[in-house]
């Protein structure tokens, strides 16, 4: 498949609402982004071609959709929930090594909260184990 398919930028487009929908808003900006880079490169090579009515019309609809995702791409960008979560990549972020600022950075990025409810649930479930089995 060619890097300026419509059809290629159709299911990042399609991966990237359903990120958002499920509030997985770091691979939706991401599916996003990558939706308009395809469009831009089938623009580019729509203008490279020779001119034509059909790519005039094309040129003319890309532009439209372009327009309408780089607005999603920063409404999604602008929310509350986005910021607090580049804050939260910004803090996991650590360097490798010993201070040195061109070392490569890695990201780790803790959800704590799952083995939290983990272990409340076990905690539970060890209360009620134990009253089962408790000694008269």
């Amino acid at each position: 498949m060619a890097k300026d398919n419509r059809a290629l930028a159709e299911v990042l487009y399609a991966l990237g609402l359903a990120h958002q929908l499920a509030n997985n808003l770091k691979y939706s900006y991401d599916h996003y982004t990558r939706a308009a880079a395809v469009l831009e490169a089938r623009m580019q090579h729509l203008k490279s071609e020779s001119a034509s009515e059909e790519n005039s019309a094309e040129i003319t609809e890309i532009e439209g959709v372009l327009a309408d995702l780089n607005e999603k791409i920063e409404d999604l960008k602008a929310g509350e929930d986005f910021k607090a979560l580049l804050e939260r990549e910004k803090l996991a972020t650590t360097t490798i090594g010993f201070g040195n600022t061109d070392e490569k950075k890695t990201e780790v990025v803790h959800d704590l909260g799952v083995f939290k409810s983990k272990r409340k649930i076990e905690a539970k479930q060890n209360e009620a184990d134990e009253k089962k089995f408790k000694p008269v």
